[in-house]
């Protein structure tokens, strides 16, 4: 069955920009992996997009990597299948290989660029690379401050868990899902299906979670327990050999998970909180109030609530500013566009899809 998924790969997030790009090439990453480099508006996502459709049109399943400064645009293609992978490699992301040649290849679009036409630009560029930059570092500043309330919440929730309850809970799923497959852990992919965008918070969560047959929907508004619960199906679905792709929050990106997928049992279990509620028609729906102390939530209920309010409000903020850059790139995007020879870009397309065989 040909299946489509929607991720991200970096998010601005309170911590910085979090980058999960690397993994495409380590070295044990078991697909060959194209580097992009070239400037904006340079035609690497319409590349990608395109090569992506072909893929499709073969019937292929396919990952599409989307950015978080502009969620229309992609930062990159993923098929398994084929085992293929092609990323823009520029900042704020920037790849280098490896193992170059071997494993990984890098793919140079600069020389589609008239040189000469952008340095009579070079002001004009200047101008708008040093606004764009400057919107990003107020943008961080917002997230940063939404980070520290929204930690807040999570302390708050976290000290009113039933951590015994969560905990036979979280063994009597194991040993319900999890039958070992082999001595050796399975591969753990790390991804992102929400991110703080121009949009707003963008989450892809209810799409990928129409690939599983299997829907676990982890209704909590809290958050706290979901996340701990997850990060044990996670350990013990790896431990069990099983290849696990895990969604990471945007607000907690290198310890907090929102979603586990395991292809191979067709299953997903999905976290719907007040950060990115999610509704799923046919989901097991498991309400994870059960798993709190309601007493103790009652007495922190008016400081989450405020931490709560705050997060978001500051998070639209955030996605404005998000949208001013995006407006400041378009314009930096128009100008290269109107100095690139589009005819290369298709050529250099074309050979990467002849090396897939794929004419």
């Amino acid at each position: 069955m040909q299946k489509y998924y929607d991720y991200f790969l970096g998010a601005s997030s309170p911590g910085g920009f979090a980058d999960f790009f690397r993994q495409l090439c380590d070295n044990d990453f078991p697909m060959r992996t194209y580097i992009i480099k070239s400037g904006p508006g340079c035609g690497k996502s319409t590349m990608m997009r395109r090569i992506g459709a072909r893929i499709i049109k073969e019937g292929y399943s396919i990952e599409f990597i989307h950015c978080s400064s502009d969620p229309d645009s992609l930062d990159g293609v993923i098929c398994p299948e084929l085992e293929f992978a092609i990323v823009d490699g520029t900042a704020p992301h920037v790849l280098e290989p490896s193992i170059p040649a071997a494993k990984q290849e890098v793919v140079s679009l600069y020389d589609t660029i008239d040189k000469q036409a952008l340095r009579c630009n070079f002001e004009t560029l200047r101008d708008l690379f040093s606004a764009n930059a400057n919107l990003h570092e107020r943008t961080s500043r917002f997230i940063c401050a939404a980070g520290t309330l929204y930690a807040d919440a999570e302390r708050g929730a976290a000290q009113c868990i039933l951590h015994d309850k969560l905990e036979r809970y979280a063994l009597a799923l194991t040993k319900k899902l999890f039958t070992p497959v082999s001595d050796k852990p399975g591969r753990v992919s790390v991804r992102l299906s929400t991110a703080v965008t121009p949009k707003g918070i963008v989450s892809y969560a209810r799409d990928n979670s129409a690939n599983s047959r299997h829907v676990y929907l982890l209704d909590d508004k809290f958050g706290s327990a979901s996340h701990l619960l997850l990060a044990k199906l996670r350990v013990a679905a790896g431990a069990s050999g099983y290849e696990v792709a895990d969604s990471r929050s945007p607000m907690s990106p290198y310890d907090k998970t929102e979603m586990l997928e395991i292809p191979a049992l067709s299953l997903c279990f999905t976290l719907s909180s007040y950060f990115a509620p999610v509704q799923l028609d046919g989901a097991k729906k498991v309400n994870m109030l059960r798993f709190y102390d309601k007493n103790r939530l009652a007495q922190a209920k008016n400081r989450m609530r405020f931490s709560r309010k705050a997060t978001l409000q500051l998070l639209d903020q955030a996605s404005f500013l998000l949208s001013q850059a995006k407006q400041t790139h378009d314009q930096i995007e128009d100008i290269y566009k109107a100095n690139i020879d589009f005819d290369i870009v298709r050529e250099k397309e074309r050979e990467i899809l002849n090396e897939l065989g794929l004419r």
